[in-house]
């Protein structure tokens, strides 16, 4: 899957976000923006292609935690009904 090398990598942060659906505005990126975007990437293998849409909108409700000031979460939200909300 060519997105989860991309998003392995880390090689291009622009592309990254535009994976997870958010806007890039390299004013907003720091450290904890990063270290989020980090963390979910170092995931992404795990979960199959129908899941990872509930893995990109986890990705996002956490960013934007991030943004607000939020302590950056340990793991994506969970739903409990599917293997990405099951797998610790």
């Amino acid at each position: 899957m060519e997105d989860v090398e991309l998003i392995s990598t880390l090689n291009n942060l622009e592309e990254c976000f535009e994976l997870f659906g958010i806007e890039y505005r390299a004013d907003e990126v720091s450290g904890k923006r990063v270290a989020i975007l980090r963390q979910f990437a170092d995931n992404i293998e795990r979960y199959p292609q129908p899941e990872f849409v509930h893995y990109q909108k986890a990705f996002v409700k956490a960013y934007y935690s991030v943004l607000k000031g939020k302590h950056l979460p340990l793991a994506p939200s969970r739903c409990g009904s599917c293997t990405v909300c099951s797998t610790d």
